[in-house]
């Protein structure tokens, strides 16, 4: 619901692929909930999109204070993008700062997406 409103708020029914939102929730325990948007209307993506999107994820949570964050498996549900193509994404991050950050969860559906991930990640260094 709080997403709902502030795309009210701002006159819009749908945000585009690479925009981040930030709401501030009152019902959860979170401080904040950030909005990744990492398709577009056809429900596609990129690796590159992925690095984008987390990228400004990562520094709205260090704005916030974040020192855990989670996060899905961007464009790899409804999105058509592979978790190799995702992992790739978010591998372009390893060598940046996102201090006061300490672990990032990356929270995916499946033992074999989990996998797949992995061997990607370990295969990019």
């Amino acid at each position: 619901i709080e997403l709902e409103e502030v795309l009210k708020s701002r006159s819009v029914n749908y945000v585009d692929r690479g925009s981040v939102i930030v709401t501030f929730p009152s019902d959860t325990p979170y401080k904040s909930i950030i909005h990744a948007v990492a398709v577009d209307g056809m429900y596609e993506s990129s690796s590159q999109v992925i690095t984008s999107v987390v990228r400004q994820s990562l520094h709205h949570a260090m704005d916030e204070g974040a020192t855990d964050v989670a996060l899905t498996a961007l464009g790899t549900g409804y999105g058509r993008l592979s978790p190799q193509a995702f992992a790739v994404g978010v591998k372009e991050l390893s060598d940046e700062g996102f201090s006061p950050i300490e672990r990032i969860t990356i929270v995916i559906k499946t033992a074999e997406e989990a996998e797949n991930i992995r061997q990607t990640l370990e295969y990019c260094q």
